[in-house]
C-alpha cells in the first residue's frame, strides 16, 4: 500500500521536517475512577501499630459511574510502517501533523 505524504516546505528547517501522515485509527484510553478517602494513609515508616489503626474500608469510598477518557492512542502510518502515540485529545481531521528530526 502506497501511503501519501504530503510535505510543508515552508516550515522546514536545515535540522526539521514537517509531514502530515494519514491516521488509522483513533482509541479512547480509559480509566476507573480512583475511591475517594477521608484520611491519607500513614507514612511507610510509621510502623505496625499505625498501619492497623487505619481503615481503609472506614475512610474511602468507592465512585460509581462511567469510565474516565484520560487520553487517546493514535495509530498512524509513515514511511510504510505503523506507529502509536499517546495524545490529550483526537487528532483534528484524517491526518496527523509530524516533525521529523534530520540529524
Amino acid at each position: 500500500m502506497a501511503s501519501v505524504i504530503s510535505w510543508s516546505l515552508p516550515y522546514a528547517s536545515a535540522q526539521e521536517l514537517r509531514v502530515s501522515a494519514p491516521v488509522l485509527s483513533v482509541e479512547p484510553i480509559t480509566a476507573e475512577a480512583q475511591p475517594i478517602c477521608d484520611v491519607a494513609a500513614p507514612e511507610y515508616n510509621a510502623g505496625l501499630a499505625a498501619a492497623l489503626r487505619w481503615d481503609l474500608r472506614g475512610r474511602c469510598r468507592e465512585v460509581k459511574g462511567p469510565p474516565v477518557v484520560t487520553g487517546y492512542a493514535v495509530e498512524y502510518e509513515w514511511d510504510g510502517r505503523r506507529f502509536t502515540t499517546v495524545m490529550p485529545a483526537p487528532p483534528k481531521g484524517d491526518r496527523l501533523a509530524l516533525r521529523l528530526r534530520i540529524d
